[in-house]
């Protein structure tokens, strides 16, 4: 489900412009920063929560600096690839790769969500969808496995686990980028 939801983010329309104005990182004004969840549920209800609500950064509070990383990772690759100049106004609001450079991990992250998931379509699928912890496992102090069930109106998704990280005392999903 998580794949799926970001493998969603690439494919949409690249042109797709935030339907609410934000602030300069992309982020909605209104919304609170986070550092990880007080334990692997919470993480994982965290994260899906302010995914559902399109509160970008609040999600990106939840995310493992390694997944972080691996998104600028796919952004900077689409950069260096483009030859019209005209995807990263598109995908990240910055002109140069220069201004990209510049944008943290967690912000490249929070911009490209906010601009590809703006759109009514996008906002209708994340009104309708449900995600619902059913397991987790512990196993070793800093490492869980949080198995999650997503539904939208009928239609249930396969279960889905994703590994969950303990930095400092706090808890981060680990998403997994590759399809």
């Amino acid at each position: 489900m998580t794949r799926l939801l970001l493998l969603l983010a690439l494919l949409l329309c690249p042109c797709a412009l935030p339907a609410q104005p934000t602030s300069a990182t992309g982020a909605r004004a209104d919304t609170q920063a986070v550092d990880g969840g007080a334990d692997p549920a919470a993480a994982a209800n965290g994260y899906y929560g302010a995914f559902k609500a399109g509160d970008w950064n609040r999600a990106a509070g939840f995310i493992h600096p390694r997944t972080l990383a691996a998104m600028r990772a796919v952004v900077d690759s689409g950069a260096r690839k483009d030859r019209t100049g005209m995807v990263l106004p598109m995908l990240m609001g910055v002109q140069s790769t220069a201004e990209l450079k510049a944008l943290s991990d967690r912000e490249v992250y929070v911009r490209f969500l906010a601009r590809q998931l703006a759109g009514d379509e996008a906002r209708a699928y994340l009104d309708a969808m449900t995600v619902e912890v059913t397991n987790v496992t512990l196993e070793n102090p800093d490492l869980a496995r949080v198995t999650t069930v997503t539904r939208e109106g009928a239609k249930t998704d396969p279960p889905e686990t994703v590994p969950v990280l303990r930095i400092n005392g706090r808890w981060f999903l680990l998403l997994d980028l590759d399809p």
